[in-house]
């Protein structure tokens, strides 16, 4: 499942290291463009009263986060853009609004099927 979630874009080398990101996936996660001039205090103010900056993606969700979000070119990036729209040609997918999932079928490892019954 994590192979899902790979992050299509440049991921900061930092989040890299962790393990708990990857490159080359569909879901393009971005740090945003825009940096307020009170980030910086508030972080060192964090840091001071024994906080640490963590990702919050990662092993430990406690403290205080240079947040990221799904984005591409600083304009959100849905799971519908990121998986659907480039598999919207597809002779076995059937796409429609408001429609359920209610039976998924696995046929075998390579053949799924999924009806609405």
């Amino acid at each position: 499942m994590a192979l899902l979630f790979e992050n299509g874009g440049q991921p900061d080398p930092a989040y890299l290291a962790t393990g708990y990101h990857g490159i080359g996936g569909p879901l393009t996660v971005e740090k945003p463009r825009y940096t307020s001039e009170i980030k910086g205090p508030i972080t060192e103010s964090a840091l001071q009263l024994g906080y640490q900056i963590v990702d919050s993606s990662g092993a430990r969700q406690t403290g205080f986060d240079d947040f990221q979000s799904t984005a591409r070119d600083s304009q959100r990036c849905s799971t519908a853009k990121a998986y659907l729209v480039p598999a919207e040609n597809r002779t076995n997918l059937d796409m429609g609004w408001q429609r359920f999932c209610q039976k998924k079928r696995i046929l075998s490892k390579s053949l799924k099927q999924t009806t609405k019954e």
